[in-house]
């Protein structure tokens, strides 16, 4: 019996049998750690649920054509805004094409977190080629038009990442529309107009297929100078995203003397403000006055506009889209406001108290840029011409 437990007391001392038991869970633990999901590794530290989150990249020390430090400063101006306005920053600068990979996977899986909203703007060298964007690292060395997809990085790369996290809604600023040093082998230059998947709103400085001025006069480039004007009162005045970009737009054209007209579009089947939406109050009296007679409570409104596709909204409730030059409604006797608006067009807004059947003639003109009158028809719109 006394040699039985020697030898089990030698058992517990002997290191080969403790590295047996001690392995078995490490082995779990190792394994354990192994199967954490993606979104675990966010860089912010604490994501709340419903926290906005922005990814800020700046560059402009490239190997062929280093720019000023605008693009860096503005940078700096971006995450200051962002931050005031709630936003959880990632910012970064002088990237190349492997760090800014990791960026936008480190920007994906704090989305993955929190499921807000999520922004990402970036600002250097961009370009296209065949209709698809690409922004360019610091590190790119193109030689031909075969090195544009291995050594740039892909805008479609970032929507499909961001696509798969069905977050509430995603805004891509991409300041990158300048005269670029690499070669665009004689294709178009700026960038090339994208069609955003629902949820997105995609920005540019400049028109599609056109190049933004450069000027080292002021900190900030004219672009982003006008952004941060916007967005400092965005949040006090509760500005929805679309009124958003149609300021800096109307700002930079009318600065720019037209030189420089930003574009942008997207779409959200969900109303988005910067500070949160306002619920509008309406007064109910606490009881109704019995009618002595039979009266109606509602009447008919025709909305009509010069451009299809235009879409209504009548009390900030999206009512329609005009058809065949007019939508017609039955809305409720009272106070109502109708708001006509399309894409690249200055909204049309009018205010009124519906009495009876009423009609109301939106006329819709150019925002982003002014089409010649038609020699056949003299069409003058947004639209292409009917008889083309």
């Amino acid at each position: 019996m006394k040699n039985e437990k020697c030898k089990d007391n030698n058992r517990d001392r002997n290191p080969i049998f403790l590295k047996k038991r001690i392995s078995l869970p490490l082995i779990y633990i190792l394994l354990g750690l192994s199967f954490q999901p993606l979104y675990a590794r966010c860089s912010l530290p604490r994501v709340a649920s419903g926290t906005p989150v922005a990814l800020v990249i700046a560059n402009s020390q490239y190997q062929q054509g280093r720019l000023s430090r605008q693009p860096v400063n503005d940078g700096n101006a971006m995450k200051t805004v962002l931050k005031k306005l709630g936003f959880r920053v990632i910012f970064k600068t002088e990237l190349n094409e492997k760090a800014m990979n990791k960026a936008t996977v480190d920007f994906s899986r704090c989305l993955q977190i929190s499921k807000g909203v999520g922004l990402f703007y970036f600002s250097g060298y961009g370009m296209q080629l065949y209709g698809t964007n690409y922004l360019l690292p610091i590190n790119t060395s193109i030689m031909d038009q075969y090195d544009v997809e291995y050594d740039t990085f892909s805008v479609n790369k970032m929507l499909e990442r961001l696509k798969k996290l069905k977050n509430k809604l995603n805004i891509i600023i991409l300041d990158a529309s300048r005269e670029s040093p690499y070669p665009n082998f004689g294709l178009r230059r700026g960038l090339a107009s994208m069609s955003p998947p629902n949820g997105f709103f995609i920005s540019y400085p400049t028109e599609p297929d056109k190049i933004v001025l450069q000027t080292s006069r002021y900190k900030n480039s004219l672009y982003v100078r006008k952004i941060v004007q916007v967005l400092k009162k965005a949040k006090q005045n509760h500005t929805r995203i679309e009124d958003v970009f149609m300021q800096v737009t109307n700002a930079v054209e009318q600065e720019s003397y037209k030189q420089q007209i930003p574009w942008y579009n997207g779409s959200s089947k969900k109303k988005f403000c910067f500070g949160g939406c306002r619920n509008k109050t309406t007064y109910r009296p606490t009881s109704k006055p019995r009618p002595t007679y039979r009266q109606n409570t509602t009447a008919k409104l025709i909305v009509s506009s010069n451009i299809n596709g235009a879409y209504v909204y009548i009390n900030d409730k999206f009512a329609g889209t005009i058809r065949a030059g007019r939508i017609t409604k039955k809305w409720p006797l009272g106070r109502i406001t109708v708001r006509v608006e399309k894409n690249n067009c200055v909204p049309f807004k009018q205010s009124f108290y519906l009495q009876r059947n009423k009609r109301v003639k939106a006329q819709l003109k150019c925002a982003v840029t002014s089409r010649p009158l038609c020699s056949c028809c003299g069409w003058h719109g947004c639209s292409p011409c009917p008889c083309q």
